[in-house]
């Protein structure tokens, strides 16, 4: 897609040139960069789809497979468009339980229709501090005594991401569901 110009030539002057616009035509394609997103109670989460179409795709959210998102007090839905590529944004405010699910991005245009899923699933900050403590190597700066936030980038530790961080929790999570510690830990 794109412009090119097409130059006739035989060594006899004038040269001839076009200019031709060259569009092509072709059904939506959905690529999700992050599957899982995990997200404390009362705090923002930032589901994102990337899409290519042309011609220009109609894009929309669902929740469970319900009717679709509209941008009110608890979402906020942006795409930001550019040529023939779309970024969906999904902007979830105030988590609460309700929210947690899966959420799905849709692109249509006359060639056909795709999708993409990403689950929103909650943690607990109690739950964060545990794993931030215990698993070595992951910490928050500060030294002893020093008041941690796990949910704070400023506490995240530099010898790690966050993303092994929450695969950490994930694996608390699966853990503590085989042996039945989390029930224990949420009568505490």
């Amino acid at each position: 897609m794109g412009a090119y110009l097409c130059i006739a030539t035989n060594g006899v002057q004038p040269s001839v040139s076009h200019r031709i616009i060259l569009n092509v035509h072709f059904p939506p394609m959905i690529w999700v960069p992050n599957q899982l997103i995990a997200a404390s109670m009362g705090s923002d989460a930032v589901l994102i789809c990337n899409t290519e179409s042309s011609p220009k795709s109609i894009n929309y959210w669902t929740k469970d497979d319900e009717d679709a998102l509209i941008s009110n007090d608890k979402y906020e839905i942006h795409t930001v468009e550019r040529l023939y590529r779309a970024q969906m944004i999904l902007k979830i405010k105030d988590i609460s339980p309700n929210d947690f699910g899966t959420f799905k991005c849709y692109a249509r245009n006359s060639l056909g229709s795709t999708e993409g899923s990403i689950k929103l699933y909650g943690i607990t900050p109690f739950l964060l501090s545990i794993i931030f403590l215990s698993v070595p190597g992951i910490h928050s700066p500060g030294g002893k005594g020093a008041r941690r936030d796990p949910t704070n980038a400023r506490s995240r530790s530099s010898n790690g991401n966050l993303i092994i961080k929450l695969h950490f929790i994930k694996m608390f999570f699966e853990f503590s569901k085989k042996r039945k510690f989390r029930k224990n830990i949420v009568q505490r």
